[in-house]
């Protein structure tokens, strides 16, 4: 393509030492190459997109491309945990037209992210300084969970851009013990979410949500740990919940595909001949044309 498209990027860069912030306005060129990109943006509008793990299964990531969605693969962050060091929910939180991450792991794979930038154009990106290493708290600062007009975050330890952006876009924050509440809710925008935490049931629960509560399975799973957990397995978009794997491989699934389905969403499992869910950190599914992104970027705002 004979053009740059520039997007605009908001860089959230904090200090340790105060509690000071400040915005700086970069404008990043996007390049678009055949090796890494297929649309122009003449036709970008309408088109879908998928934000996952770099290790999905190869068959579930046919699954996608089968069900319309470009397929954009997240590389690994160094400092993470193996298990977990390119899971979608580790490395990046999504409200609205809005993804929060890791400044560092941004410049580190900034082909990834000009790909990300041109195909959601219009998307704002705020990227911190916040720390990032393989141990709790610290692997676990963007996992936090929408759910309706609420967030749902253990606060002491999620990021503070991630807490600033949900009360800027006017989400109740509430507190809870679980520190990675993304990966065990699969929420659904209509007051209804999935999963075997008990505490995070009665969290969601005491504040709304209806709640169909599993087990805990076997059937999910997340090497080289026991299981993984029911949030990390799927995405949500446009009234379909996308599995990555088979979902009635699990104990609950026939009940699970039921239950979506008296709310008013289909059940879409990925690979229907495979033996198991992948907690892999859920999936980033976005319709641009829906979701506003194929019109002309958002101005910057200053804090």
């Amino acid at each position: 393509l004979g053009s740059l498209t520039f997007v605009r990027l908001r860089l959230l860069l904090t200090e340790q030492t105060r509690p000071f912030r400040f915005a700086l306005v970069a404008f990043a060129p996007v390049r678009l190459s055949a090796l890494n990109y297929k649309k122009t943006s003449a036709d970008k509008s309408g088109s879908l997109f998928a934000i996952v793990d770099g290790r999905i299964p190869e068959e579930c990531e046919k699954g996608l491309l089968k069900c319309g969605f470009e397929v954009i693969k997240l590389p690994a962050d160094e400092r993470l945990g193996e298990a977990v060091a390119s899971h979608t929910d580790m490395l990046l939180f999504r409200l609205g037209n809005t993804l929060v991450g890791s400044k560092q792991y941004f410049e580190t794979h900034r082909d990834i992210f000009n790909r990300i930038t041109e195909a959601l154009f219009g998307f704002e990106f705020i990227l911190t300084d916040d720390k990032v290493s393989s141990k709790y708290p610290s692997d676990a600062i963007f996992n936090a969970l929408r759910a309706e007009n609420m967030l749902f975050a253990k606060c002491d330890t999620a990021s503070k851009t991630v807490l600033d952006l949900a009360e800027r876009e006017g989400l109740t924050l509430v507190n809870v013990k679980q520190g990675y509440p993304a990966c065990t809710v699969l929420a659904l925008p209509s007051c209804f979410a999935i999963t075997a935490d008990r505490g995070m049931a009665r969290a969601l629960e005491n504040h709304g949500i209806r709640v169909l509560l599993t087990e805990e399975s076997e059937s999910i799973k997340l090497p080289p740990y026991k299981n993984g957990f029911i949030g990390g397995t799927a995405g949500v978009l446009d009234g379909t919940v996308y599995f990555i794997g088979n979902l009635l491989s699990h104990p609950s699934g026939a009940l699970i595909r039921d239950t979506l389905l008296s709310a008013g969403y289909s059940a879409v499992s990925l690979d229907e001949s495979a033996d198991s869910l992948f907690d892999l950190g859920g999936m980033i599914l976005i319709n641009t044309d829906k979701n506003g992104s194929s019109t002309s970027p958002k101005n910057p705002k200053s804090e």
